[in-house]
Order: C-alpha cells, then sequence, then structure tokens
C-alpha cells in the first residue's frame, strides 16, 4: 500500500511538471503509461479507496458519498471509486492488478446525493367550520344553520374524497398480478419472483422481476394506479441453479455477516437490516441494506464465493 500511495504522489507531481495541473472541470484520463511499476499481487477494494483519497488530499471522515465497485467488463480489471466531499466531486479508476491510477476525474460538485427518504406528504387543507352562536331572537337562524350544516358536509366530502385517494394505492401482490397478465403468464409458472416498493422521481413504484420459460422480465409499476411504466424483457435464458450444482451458496446470514465485516460493526448495533437474494446479469448475489450512525450502508455480495461486488456508503 506504502508503494501505491509513493507512486500515486509521484504521479500527480509529474503530472504539475507538465503543466497539467487539474484545475475546475479539467479531467485528466489515461495516465497509467506515465509509469509501467507493477506490484506482484492485486490489490484489495479498501487499497484502491486509499490510494484515491491520497491522490485526492482528501480525508475520509471529509466524504459524504462513497461508491467502489469492481469492474472486469471489456477485459479490463479495475476499482472505479466515487465519493464527494463538501465542494467536489471525484472519479476514479484503480488497476486492481497493480495499484496505479489509471484515470480520475475531479471537478465542482454539482449533484446532490441521492435521497431516498419518502416525499413528504402535504394534508388535505380543510376549511374551519362556521361555529357562530344565534341566538333564539334572529329570524334567519334557520339560514345560518342550513349554511354551518354545508360547510360540515363539504369538509365531510373532503376527508372522504382523501381517504378514497390513499386507499387507491395497489398492493404488491396486485402489483405482481397486473405484470403477470400483461406477461401472459401465470404465477405458477414463475420463478425468483422479486417486488419490491421504490421511489422514481418521487413517485411510488413497484420493480416487479421474476423469471419464465428461459426469460427474465422487469417491470415497474406506478404503486397508486397501476400503470405500467417501463417493461423488459431479457431472453438470455434462466441461469442454472445452484442448488443442483452441488457446490451450493452461501447462506443469507453469511452474506450479512460479510456486509457488516467489512463496514466495521455489529448486526445488533445496525437498524433497519434488510437482505435480498437477487440476480444480475445470469449472477447470483445478496443485496444487503441497513443504516448506522446516520449512515446507509449498501452491498451486492456474491452468493457463489462471498466476495463484494458493489458497496455504497451514504449519509442518511
Amino acid at each position: 500500500m506504502k508503494k501505491t500511495i509513493a507512486l500515486t504522489a509521484f504521479l500527480c507531481a509529474g503530472i504539475v511538471l507538465c503543466g497539467c495541473e487539474n484545475k475546475g472541470n479539467t479531467t485528466v484520463t489515461d495516465i497509467s503509461a506515465v509509469s509501467s511499476a507493477a506490484s506482484d499481487s492485486s490489490i484489495t477494494m479498501e487499497e484502491a479507496e486509499q490510494t484515491a483519497f491520497a491522490d485526492a488530499g482528501v480525508s475520509e471522515a471529509d466524504i459524504t458519498h462513497l461508491k467502489v465497485n469492481h469492474n472486469t467488463e471489456d477485459g479490463g480489471n479495475v476499482f472505479k471509486v466515487e465519493f464527494f466531499d463538501a465542494d467536489n466531486a471525484y472519479e476514479y479508476e484503480i488497476s486492481a492488478e497493480t495499484g496505479n491510477i489509471v484515470s480520475k476525474s475531479i471537478g465542482p460538485r454539482s449533484e446532490t446525493v441521492p435521497n431516498n427518504s419518502a416525499a413528504p406528504v402535504t394534508e388535505a387543507e380543510t376549511h374551519p367550520l362556521d361555529t357562530t352562536t344565534v341566538q333564539p331572537a334572529v329570524t334567519e337562524s334557520s339560514t345560518v344553520s342550513q349554511a354551518a350544516t354545508e360547510n360540515t358536509a363539504v369538509s365531510q366530502t373532503a376527508m372522504a374524497n382523501t381517504t378514497a385517494s390513499a386507499a387507491k394505492n395497489i398492493s404488491e401482490d396486485e402489483a405482481k398480478r397486473i405484470a403477470f397478465e400483461d406477461a401472459g403468464i401465470s404465477e405458477s409458472d414463475a420463478e425468483y419472483v422479486s417486488v419490491k416498493p421504490d421511489r422514481d422521481d418521487g413517485r411510488k413504484v413497484f420493480d416487479v422481476e421474476f423469471y419464465a420459460g428461459g426469460v427474465e422480465y422487469d417491470y415497474e409499476i406506478d404503486a397508486e394506479n397501476g400503470r405500467i411504466l417501463s417493461f423488459d424483457k431479457d431472453a438470455e435464458g434462466l441461469p442454472a441453479r445452484s442448488e443442483t450444482s452441488g457446490s451450493g451458496r452461501i447462506s443469507e446470514a453469511e452474506a450479512k455477516e460479510i456486509a457488516f465485516a467489512d463496514a466495521g460493526i455489529t448486526e445488533s448495533d445496525a437498524k433497519r437490516v434488510k437482505t435480498e437474494f437477487d440476480r444480475d446479469d445470469g449472477r447470483e448475489l445478496y443485496e444487503v441494506e441497513f443504516y448506522y450512525n446516520n449512515m446507509e450502508y449498501s452491498y451486492e455480495i456474491n452468493a457463489a464465493d462471498g466476495s463484494i461486488i458493489e458497496r455504497d456508503i451514504d449519509r442518511d
């Protein structure tokens, strides 16, 4: 790790001497060719983070958003490290084999950390009733009483409409039924069915996923009216079941232990712990989410070997 940090400092010094100092929105890319030094062993995800922090001159305590991916697509083998501090947004690609910085981008922070909290619910406006007491001597008492009665009826109607509006939100089972009917299959023929409540641009939705007939189906359904917002069908085929392979997969409890160990906390200290089994591009994984000390932790754990595929830490 010391060699990696020293190499990073050497690379940054070389960039400044060449008049290529990164300022403002300037993006410095493809700087891996500056040095051919390499390590004999692969680096860890944590070492990739520290290399990026050291190059950016940022303290880990100042980071408000951190996301690390291990990317092996297109023959590459890099850690993609993205993070924010109070002023800037940083994106790094670190070679997983040598620890060298492959590319980096540093610029003023122009986006906010995603906020998954529910949108505020605006209460229905109510109108106070006319509580004027009509004395018996007033001859128009019947008219005033009728107005008060009409105001009461209007208020009760508004409350009934609000209740009906809230009640029309569909359930998870209804979201599944809508997806199955659109796909033209029965639930009994589907496998690996998953229904997740979510938000899209402030709108409540259900993400419905399942396999049937060797095809993967993905639906996004409006939770308020049941309308299908998006649909995707992948005909690559259903991956082989790990249960029949003889090797099995790690358990849900083991996936949680891996996530907690990486975060450096115990399960008893975490709140709102959630673990789900999922498939992504034919790969089985566990999604582990929890909250601790005003921070939200999200992990994707490889179900085959327990390796961390993705880690996302946000300030709650």
